[in-house]
């Protein structure tokens, strides 16, 4: 939120992302803990963590990493493999419905960007934040409550791609490491969980390094769900 601010984002803006991220990724926890629960673990359940409650699942790291950046993580969901039928297929299913929530969240939002622009007659763009200031001048003939209806979606669209991108890089503790290390040998998910303890310090440089490269991605997810809509409502 902090370099929101810096690259000159109205501090309303900037609220209403950090709002969306911590609900986004509260959803997030959700998930892996519900499947798990589904697949016959019941660790989350009862340590909670099956909640809307965002204290349950922020950690100060990943909260700090909200406040400074357009981007962060909540505590990962703990499970227990042996409670599954199946624990290599269970626990690469439970690891993967986190980032699968949040593509289910960009999904709609988008769908509801474009069935707004189709209630006004117009064909609104899907929102790129990094344009916002033309965005805001494209929809500011719409009524006051369409405008916070879809700058809300819009959000919540660019802000879950992202989060579905950033979620599945190969890097501890996010959950692209947890797939990665279901299919390695044991010697080399040793050495990774050895790596896990730096993997703070690595994705704050793999964030700053690489930011242009996961909004070209975001953009990917994010347009390509509005071209399929909106060719067929349009």
């Amino acid at each position: 939120m902090l370099l929101l601010l810096i690259q000159g984002m109205p501090w309303l803006l900037c609220l209403l992302y950090l709002v969306v991220l911590v609900f986004s990724a509260t959803l997030h926890e959700i998930a892996h803990g519900w499947t798990a629960y589904k697949l016959g673990d019941p660790t989350a359940k009862m340590m909670g963590r099956i909640t809307l409650n965002p204290k349950v699942h922020l950690t100060r790291m990943g909260f700090l990493a909200m406040l400074l950046l357009p981007i962060g993580w909540a505590n990962p969901v703990i499970i227990n493999p042996r409670n599954f039928t199946n624990p290599k297929r269970d626990s690469i299913l439970v690891s993967i419905a986190g980032p699968l929530m949040n593509l289910l969240l960009c999904f709609i939002s988008v769908l509801i960007i474009v069935i707004c622009g189709k209630a006004v007659g117009i064909a609104i763009p899907s929102l790129y934040l990094q344009n916002f200031d033309n965005f805001t001048a494209y929809i500011s003939n719409v009524s006051p409550l369409m405008y916070a209806v879809v700058l809300l979606f819009s959000v919540f669209a660019y802000l879950n791609a992202l989060l579905f991108i950033f979620n599945l890089l190969p890097i501890p503790p996010l959950d692209g490491s947890r797939l990665l290390t279901s299919w390695l040998p044991y010697k080399a998910r040793e050495w990774l969980w050895r790596v896990e303890q730096y993997g703070i310090i690595v994705l704050f440089l793999i964030i700053y390094l690489i930011s242009p490269f996961l909004n070209w991605l975001e953009g990917l997810i994010t347009n390509g769900f509005y071209l399929t809509f909106h060719v067929i409502f349009f």
